[in-house]
């Protein structure tokens, strides 16, 4: 809570001044750790998408409860077993990120549907080692586990994305071609048709 209360600060200080070193340190005095993060001199933004990624992971998962929690209070704090982060999470998180011109409504909304999906699916890989009797009971979710598996999901699932797209538009190419032969043969047969109906 207090590392995204100190990024929303910082935000909000990068639009109301320009940043001159490029570069803003954030530390979080609970974990006692710094994130640096680097800024394109011109309009403030993250100089590579990775680095919003990596944010807005750990803002929701910060903002939902997740962060530390151990299986009984994330159990208790969970929207449902197959969404664990409430969809209002996005909404709060939306006053934070929604002044971002370079990355859109749309696509923080994506993410957020594809980080939820895959914390649902870390959800029920982790109450079915839970709920094993022979498997010993871990107290709390090894956070740094959590996002390194989302983050390498998303990286999957972008990759996975690509695949599919380039497939999709090589059916397409495909499937104009079969169009233009059932359109030649429409043709032929309204003209048939029509020199009956003349003759």
């Amino acid at each position: 809570m207090l590392l995204g209360l100190r990024i929303q600060l910082q935000l909000l200080k990068l639009e109301s001044e320009a940043n001159e070193e490029g570069i803003m340190l954030l530390s979080s005095e609970d974990e006692g750790e710094e994130v640096s993060i680097g800024f394109t001199e011109d309009k403030g933004i993250p100089k590579a998408e990775e680095d919003w990624e990596s944010i807005y992971i750990d803002d929701i998962l910060v903002e939902s409860g997740i962060n530390g929690a151990d299986l009984d209070t994330f159990l208790a704090r969970c929207h449902s077993p197959e969404c664990p982060v409430n969809p209002l999470t996005f909404e709060e998180l939306e006053k934070k990120y929604g002044n971002l011109n370079s990355w859109s409504r749309a696509e923080r909304r994506l993410m957020f549907d594809r980080i939820n999906s895959k914390l649902g699916e870390i959800y029920q890989q982790y109450m079915k080692h839970h709920l094993h009797p022979r498997v010993k009971s871990v107290g709390k979710w090894n956070i740094g586990d959590v996002e390194d598996s989302l983050r390498k999901s998303l990286v999957s699932q972008n990759m996975d994305a690509g695949e599919t797209v380039l497939a999709g538009e090589c059916q397409w190419l495909e499937s104009s071609d079969d169009m233009d032969v059932i359109g030649r043969e429409i043709e032929r047969w309204l003209v048939d048709e029509l020199v009956a109906e003349v003759v």
